[in-house]
């Protein structure tokens, strides 16, 4: 039965595996490559150092590193920086990446999974995942991971569309097709409450909450960028944080007792 469940999990995960060897040598273009995607970009980094005050001399992992967005950010402040992704082609993009800004050292890649981290129990100080549990078909198991490899006392940073937000026609949609409405890849928008009752039966506290306005229909419009700008610094830490259609969660490793 186990050995069942795991291969219906790597049949499940190839599909989010193939789109993204495909989108590998397009995807910082695609995205990143537009004044609103830039500033989306630098607003996902600003966020993520936001909810962790020092990160000085941390073992960090990051699971689904992409093309190293963040993992060059980690390398250029911590002591120690394990990354993980399913696509190697992904791989191959960060490793170039961080070679030409020589800090190929400072970092560990490895091709793997969440769902079974290659990692020893209680061995990172902190991890983070960025843009990834959007396609996860099975979280829990992988936060239950997450739970293992990390110290007590040790953080982790996430962020995930948000069913319960201004969006949430879309987002009942693509939970509906099990896929986004733009791309060919398995997506999935989550509600707090059960983001909170996974942490809490793996272990984790939710310490943090920030959320982030996105508008994914309209692109390259000044008008827009000085928009979202606005609802962000107005909704990003307010109350108005629990509507924005993407939320950031930092969840602490409770203490063992």
């Amino acid at each position: 039965m186990k050995e069942k469940r795991k291969m219906n999990e790597r049949l499940k995960d190839s599909y989010v595996i193939d789109f993204y060897e495909k989108e590998a040598l397009k995807y910082d273009e695609k995205r990143w490559n537009t004044k609103i995607g830039e500033y989306t970009d630098f607003l996902h980094k600003q966020i993520m150092l936001s909810m962790h005050k020092d990160w000085n001399n941390e073992n960090i992992l990051e699971i689904g590193m992409g093309t190293g967005r963040f993992t060059q950010v980690l390398a250029e402040r911590c002591a120690s920086v394990s990354a993980i992704d399913t696509s190697q082609s992904m791989i191959e993009i960060t490793t170039n990446k961080l070679d030409k800004k020589g800090l190929k050292d400072n970092v560990k890649l490895y091709n793997a999974s969440a769902f079974e981290l290659p990692f020893k129990n209680s061995n990172f100080d902190g991890c983070i995942s960025i843009n990834v549990f959007s396609h996860l078909q099975n979280y829990e198991r992988v936060i239950m991971e997450i739970s293992r490899i990390l110290k007590p006392g040790g953080f982790f940073i996430v962020n995930f569309p948000n069913l319960l937000s201004y969006f949430l026609p879309y987002g009942i949609l693509v939970n509906l097709n099990r896929k986004s409405l733009r791309r060919n890849v398995f997506t999935h928008w989550y509600n707090l409450f059960a983001i909170r009752d996974i942490y809490f039966k793996s272990g984790l506290k939710i310490v943090e909450i920030q959320g982030q306005a996105h508008l994914p229909a309209i692109r390259n419009s000044e008008v827009f960028y000085k928009v979202i700008k606005l609802i962000n610094n107005v909704s990003r830490t307010s109350i108005l944080k629990y509507i924005c259609p993407v939320i950031f969660v930092k969840g602490i490793k409770k203490e063992e007792p």
